[in-house]
């Protein structure tokens, strides 16, 4: 038995230090057993430690097959250890890519380490923050699908302080595929951090496939951003500046309304502005053509046959990769080296030809070791990431501040 569990929490290391094969069933099957792990390596130390003091009560330490599991469970507790001191290397990472490509952010605001506060990490599914108002069930479509919920501080009660302060504005857009999930599902973390940092943050939801297959989620994106020019200054919001983030599907959608804004086949209203003034990209996806490291075999032929019926041209005009421009927005594009469902060569190229083109900042960071969706939850990797997001917002809004 005590053998038996030491070899499962070996091969759950391994997992969570790795990236994943290509094969598309593994990937999936790697990705849920690896998340958790990878990014509380702390927990599954303790939990591992726990189990194997009360296993102890029942079995021999002695015996040779029992000497065996206590010198693997103390090579894979070293294992653990090893993994959580890598979570905080993402700190010297993120910084390092702001004063690279943002030389104009203030060096002792970069170089400081970033403060994160431990019952953060140690409490991480629990969101809420003091000081932060909630606001549910927003209508901006007809549809049951197309509701918002806005993240503002509560200090705001009057509408003359709405009018008067004005607070930079953050849509965030959901992952999951195009298929799943649901707004106050992801990102949780970084919006209570921006709305307690003075932000007003929109979480949206929007139509999904297959029975709203592409470019319905688009579509929806931009709708959201038409929504919020003409509307969010009623919730004290300041239209002139809006950002978007997203995950994974979301961080596609985020990316590609903002290279695409004004594009009348992507949008309801033809005439409607959807223009944005940053992107946030988080684990994104950004090449749906069979040039993409991500999308061969089962996984490609899933995405065209449930979610994009397309043919290889829109396909093309469908991914953010092929619709670069010279006047894109500053980014911001984060990207975990051990991601098994989208990769990160992906991101490279991407980030690469996205430099070559635009004249706004194009900042680029790795995580060593994140796996996909690693910001679901509070981790110490999530606290230093919503931080170095926070500063490279704040640093657009400035400066779009100063330009006006």
């Amino acid at each position: 038995m005590l053998l038996s569990f030491s070899i499962v929490m070996l091969l759950l290391l391994l997992i969570a230090r790795y990236r994943s094969p290509r094969n598309g069933i593994i990937r999936i099957i790697w990705f849920f057993l690896s998340l958790l792990p990878s990014e509380l390596p702390w927990a599954a130390a303790l939990l591992q430690s726990v189990v194997i003091f009360f296993l102890l009560f029942f079995v021999d330490p002695f015996s040779a097959e029992n000497v065996m599991a206590l010198l693997l469970s103390a090579l894979t507790l070293w294992g653990w250890y090893d993994l959580h001191c890598k979570t905080f290397h993402a700190d010297k990472s993120l910084r390092n890519a702001l004063r690279e490509n943002l030389p104009e952010l203030d060096e002792s605001d970069v170089i400081a380490p970033s403060v994160i506060q431990w019952r953060h990490w140690l409490n991480p599914f629990y969101y809420h923050r003091q000081g932060v108002e909630h606001l549910r069930d927003i209508a901006y479509g007809p549809h049951p699908r197309q509701q918002l919920d806005i993240y503002r501080p509560a200090t705001r009660n009057s509408a003359t302080q709405n009018i008067a302060t004005p607070r930079p504005v953050l849509i965030q857009v959901h992952g999951g595929g195009w298929m799943l999930g649901h707004k106050h599902q992801q990102a949780q973390p970084l919006l209570h951090f921006l709305a307690q940092h003075d932000w007003l943050c929109v979480d949206i939801n929007y139509r999904l496939a297959p029975h709203h297959p592409y470019p319905h989620c688009l579509q929806d994106v931009k709708t959201v951003i038409a929504w919020v020019k003409q509307h969010i200054a009623e919730y004290g919001g300041d239209p002139q500046f809006i950002a978007l983030a997203g995950e994974s599907a979301g961080a596609h959608l985020a990316m590609l309304a903002a290279l695409t804004a004004g594009h009348e086949e992507f949008q309801w209203d033809a005439t409607a502005d959807t223009r944005v003034q940053a992107v946030v990209s988080l684990y994104g996806v950004y090449d749906l053509t069979e040039d993409s490291h991500t999308w061969s075999g089962m996984v490609g032929r899933f995405l065209q046959k449930k979610i994009m019926p397309a043919t290889p041209d829109i396909l093309r005009i469908a991914s953010p990769r092929h619709q670069i421009i010279k006047n894109a927005p500053p980014v911001f594009v984060i990207h975990g080296t051990t991601d098994s469902l989208v990769f990160v060569e992906d991101a490279r190229e991407f980030v690469e030809e996205l430099r070559q083109t635009s004249l706004a900042p194009v900042v680029y960071t790795e995580l060593d070791g994140a796996e996909h969706g690693f910001d679901l939850f509070h981790s110490v990797r999530t606290e230093y990431t919503i931080t170095a997001i926070e500063k490279f917002l704040r640093h657009c809004y400035e400066t779009h501040r100063r330009s006006d």
